[in-house]
């Protein structure tokens, strides 16, 4: 693969998390770990809070552009909601 669209990203982060919640493998926490650093560091501009649209293999935004008609909110903010929420049952569970 050769580009990083948001919206793949924003979904495989949730997909991983129900991966370790489903079958408690630690390769799917490891693998969200690994997109989570790539999304943060990448993905997100700190700046607006939104991400980009689309990045090249190293990082680098391809469209300088944040949004667009085409994109909408629903996948980065989906994966933030759902994301959050099975974190936080991870962490209630790990606490009992």
């Amino acid at each position: 693969m050769k580009d990083k669209e948001f919206w793949q990203n924003a979904e495989v982060l949730v997909g991983f998390l129900d991966g370790y919640e489903q079958f408690g493998e630690t390769q799917f926490l490891d693998a969200f770990e690994s997109v989570w650093r790539f999304v943060d560091a990448y993905m997100i501009n700190h700046e607006v809070g939104e991400w980009h649209t689309l990045l090249n293999r190293e990082g680098q935004a391809i469209d300088a552009k944040i949004g667009n008609p085409w994109k909408v909110a629903y996948h980065s903010g989906r994966a933030t909601l759902e994301c959050t929420t099975r974190l936080q049952r991870l962490v209630e569970a790990s606490e009992d």
